[in-house]
C-alpha cells in the first residue's frame, strides 16, 4: 500500500543503525578487534540497510512493497527463505509471500505435517523469536512429531505491528547448522516489519478513500441538481456529478482553475445585466464567507444559448475553522419555464 515514504521510520533510522552497529551487523560483531576487511563488510551491510530501508516503500503498489520488503529482508540476514503471512482485520490469512522457494518448496510447505498447529503458535508471538534449531524448538514446545518440510536450521520470525494491532508475520529460515542469525538481523528485521505495517495500513486507507470516493460519487450522480465542489484555498476543482456536466454542457474534468469551469460561460440577472466576476455564487463565498440560496440567474453557453437555473453556493470549514470547501449547486429551471409554457398554451 506506497507513494508516501515511511516518515516514522527513516526518521528513526539513526537508532535502528545504532542498534545494528551495537548487537552485529548481520553475522560481523563490530568489535575493537575487528578487522579492516570485516569493518568493511559491516559498512557495506550498513549502506544496504539504510538504503532499503529509504527506498523500499517507493513503488504505490502493496504487494510489490512487501515482496520487496521479504526479499530484502532475506538478502541482508542471507537467510535460505522467507515466508511473509498477512492478516486480514478478522486475523485470518489474507495473503502470503515467500522469498527463495520453489514453486515446488512452496507446495511443500502448505502441505506441513500440524501445519495449522504450528501457525497458531507462531502467531501468538508478541515480539521477536530467534532459535537455533526451529525444529528442535517446536518440538519441545507443541509438537513433538515436527519436521520442516523444506530445511530449517536457524529460524527468525517478527510479528507486524500497527498501533498495537498485529497485521502478520515475517520468518526467515536458514538451512545450514553454521549459519545462525545474529541480534544485528533480529533488529533489521523488526525495521522491515515496521515498513510493512506502514505499507498495509497505506493501502488500506487509501482503499477506504476510494470506497468512501466512489460512495461519494454515486450519491452525488443521483442528485438532480448539478453539483461543482471546489478547495477554498486554490480554486481548483474536486469534484462534479453527472447533472453539472450536463448544465456547463463541457467535459469538466478534477483539477480544473474556477477560470477554467468558468470558461466563457457568461452569467446575467433576469434583467439582462451582467453578474460582475466578484459577484458571482462562488467569489462571494470565498469573499465573504457567504451563503446564498436559490438566486435565479442565467448561465449563457458558449453557443450563446441561455440556460436559466437556480444557483446555491455555501462553505464547508475544516476543524482549525478555516474555510476548506465551496460547493456550487445549480438547479435546471428550463422544465418549469417549459410547464408554464405549456399551462400558458393550454389556457
Amino acid at each position: 500500500m506506497v507513494g508516501t515514504r515511511c516518515e516514522g521510520t527513516v526518521n528513526n533510522l539513526p537508532s535502528v543503525v545504532k542498534k545494528l552497529l551495537r548487537f552485529g551487523v548481520g553475522d560481523v560483531a563490530m568489535t575493537a578487534s575487528q578487522t579492516e576487511p570485516a569493518s568493511r563488510e559491516s559498512l557495506d551491510y550498513l549502506s544496504r540497510f539504510s538504503n532499503a530501508v529509504l527506498h523500499i516503500n517507493e513503488n504505490q503498489d502493496l504487494e510489490t512493497v512487501l515482496q520487496r520488503t521479504l526479499d530484502t529482508a532475506r538478502s541482508l540476514a542471507d537467510a535460505r527463505y522467507g515466508v511473509m503471512v498477512i492478516l486480514d482485520d478478522t486475523g485470518h490469512v489474507e495473503a502470503l509471500l515467500t522469498s527463495g522457494l520453489s514453486p515446488d518448496e512452496f507446495q511443500e510447505l502448505l502441505g506441513t505435517s500440524g501445519k495449522e498447529v504450528v501457525f497458531g503458535y507462531l502467531s501468538s508471538l508478541t515480539g521477536p523469536l530467534r532459535v537455533e534449531d526451529l525444529a528442535g524448538h517446536i518440538q519441545s514446545q507443541i509438537l513433538p512429531d515436527f519436521r520442516p518440510p523444506v530445511p530449517a536450521q536457524s529460524f527468525l520470525a517478527t510479528p507486524i505491528h500497527h498501533w498495537g494491532d498485529v497485521l502478520g508475520y515475517i520468518y526467515l529460515a536458514q538451512s545450514k547448522p553454521d549459519r545462525q542469525f545474529m541480534v544485528g538481523d533480529e533488529v533489521m528485521l523488526e525495521s522491515f516489519a515496521a515498513q510493512s505495517a506502514l505499507a498495509m495500513t497505506n493501502a488500506r486507507d487509501r482503499q477506504l478513500q476510494r470506497e468512501a470516493r466512489l460512495h461519494q460519487d454515486a450519491l452525488m450522480d443521483q442528485q438532480p441538481a448539478g453539483i461543482w465542489v471546489f478547495d477554498a484555498k486554490t480554486l481548483n476543482l474536486m469534484s462534479i456529478n453527472r447533472e453539472a456536466r450536463r448544465i456547463g454542457g463541457y467535459q469538466y474534468h478534477e483539477g480544473m482553475t474556477l477560470d477554467e469551469v468558468r470558461g466563457n460561460r457568461g452569467l446575467r440577472y433576469l434583467d439582462g445585466r451582467d453578474v460582475p466576476t466578484e459577484e458571482r455564487p462562488v467569489s462571494r463565498v470565498v469573499r465573504k464567507g457567504e451563503i446564498i440560496h436559490a438566486e435565479e440567474l442565467v448561465l449563457i453557453r458558449p453557443d450563446g444559448s441561455a440556460f436559466p437555473g437556480l444557483f446555491s453556493a455555501a462553505p464547508l470549514y475544516a476543524p482549525d475553522g478555516s474555510m476548506s470547501q465551496v460547493i456550487l449547486t445549480v438547479v435546471d429551471l428550463r422544465p418549469r419555464e417549459e410547464l408554464q409554457r405549456l399551462r400558458a398554451e393550454f389556457l
